[in-house]
Parts: structure tokens; C-alpha cells; sequence
């Protein structure tokens, strides 16, 4: 089994806000149904990525996770664009802008 493109990376508050609520087998079951055409200008196509970003996105975000501490992980995050990083004060890495090799 493997992805395909385009996927969706949404953020859970707006995914619990919008997504469809149901019971089913005893378990709540969450759904939404999106576009998946590029053009798509639905409630969910801001959220819809290439998949190789947004793969590259889950691996940053598990190797952050994985670290006591924000560091050069979280910085390749917010390096990417249209990434933008909210957090508490103090805790948000200084980034330093690469140049391309």
C-alpha cells in the first residue's frame, strides 16, 4: 500500500471542526470529501499537497518528535515554503537561510 498523489495534510483542529461525524460499528467515524483535481478550489484544497512534500514534511515533523529539543530539523521545516511555524515563544529555532548548492 502507498500513497498517491495528491494527498491532504491537514491539521486536526480544522479536519475535527470540518470533517463529516458519524457512529459507525460503535466507533466515531471522521471523513471529508475533497477535490482531487490541481485546479480544485474547495473547502480542503489548501491543504493539498504533492506527496513527495508531503512526505518530506511527516519525516521532518517524526524526526522533530523524536528530539528533546527543536533544532536543525525544525529548522529544514520552516525552510520550506509555504510552511509556517507557530509556537510558544522561546521555543522556535533561528533559522539561517541556506544557499542552493
Amino acid at each position: 500500500m502507498r500513497y498517491t498523489d495528491p494527498v491532504f495534510l491537514v491539521p486536526s483542529e480544522f479536519f475535527n471542526e470540518h470533517a463529516l461525524h458519524g457512529i459507525g460499528r460503535g466507533m466515531i467515524q471522521m471523513q471529508f470529501k475533497a477535490s482531487m483535481e490541481p485546479s480544485a478550489r474547495d473547502l480542503w484544497s489548501r491543504w493539498l499537497l504533492q506527496w513527495s512534500r508531503g512526505r518530506q514534511i511527516l519525516q521532518l515533523l517524526g524526526e522533530l518528535a523524536a528530539t528533546p529539543a527543536p533544532g536543525e530539523h525544525a529548522a529544514d521545516l520552516i525552510l520550506l515554503p509555504g510552511v509556517v511555524w507557530l509556537g510558544q515563544p522561546g521555543v522556535i529555532p533561528t533559522v539561517r537561510r541556506r544557499r542552493a548548492a
